[in-house]
């Protein structure tokens, strides 16, 4: 394996290594087509960008994908992926690999769970989980130290897990339009949160501790059935100077 890595061939006018060509190989197997190298990965690319011999970018946008292989994590160099609108209802563990990644859009899949492994991402800053099927997300989320955007617009969210407040470089966090019954004490703990939605869920109270969001800016409540307690934290959230949007 040592001396396949050093190994470097021509794919697609791109100078990598064998073991990542083989890697881009098996994917047009599986989806039917080929990948075209590219100077950027953009919203509607489909290719993969290169950087001192290594794919650093890779988009396979609405390519019909409904799986990943195990192989897909030894890119180790891979910088960007953007798998939006296929059809993935899970991810391989071997994608807690990806140990350079930093921005992943998942946006419109079928998602139901990530693996755990996905708390290995540590270099990852911003998730996009949009218009997915997850039910709940694992512990080890709260391991994306470098995390600063996560996007879990309409899932089936019930609840968080209390990791979630581990998370102390995210500063947007969208939770609209799941069927959220309640938030842990722990996201209190978002130091660096800006700005939080959390409208369109079934809450009906608040924890104490989202006063101690202190760098908050906007929070968007609306559609919720809060209750009078959850509604005066929200008034005095509005005379920190908080943009709180939404009727409540």
């Amino acid at each position: 394996m040592e001396k396949d890595q050093k190994k470097i061939v021509n794919f697609r006018g791109a100078h990598i290594p064998q073991f990542e060509a083989e890697v881009l190989q098996e994917l047009e197997i599986l989806v039917g087509k080929q990948y075209r190298l590219v100077n950027k990965v953009e919203y509607t690319t489909v290719g993969f960008s290169v950087e001192n011999n290594r794919i650093t970018g890779l988009s396979l946008y609405y390519c019909g994908v409904s799986t990943l292989p195990e192989s897909i994590g030894n890119l180790k160099s891979l910088q960007i992926f953007d798998l939006k609108l296929n059809k993935l209802s899970t991810l391989p563990e071997s994608f807690g690999n990806l140990s350079s990644l930093e921005v992943v859009h998942l946006y419109e899949n079928t998602l139901s769970t990530l693996p755990e492994s996905i708390g290995n991402l540590s270099s990852l800053k911003k998730l996009d989980l949009r218009e997915n099927q997850l039910e709940s997300l694992p512990e080890s989320i709260g391991n994306l130290s470098s995390l600063t955007g996560l996007n879990l617009h309409k899932n089936k969210l019930s609840t968080l897990p209390k990791s979630i407040g581990n998370l102390k470089s995210l500063s947007f966090l969208s939770l609209e339009f799941n069927n959220i019954k309640s938030l842990p004490e722990s996201i209190g703990n978002l130091t660096s949160l800006t700005m939080l939605s959390i409208k369109n869920n079934n809450l009906k109270t608040l924890p104490e501790t989202i006063a101690r969001l202190s760098l908050l800016e906007k929070l968007w409540v609306s559609n919720n059935q809060l209750d009078s307690r959850a509604k005066s934290m929200l008034i005095q959230l509005r005379k920190k100077g908080v943009d709180v949007i939404g009727r409540f």
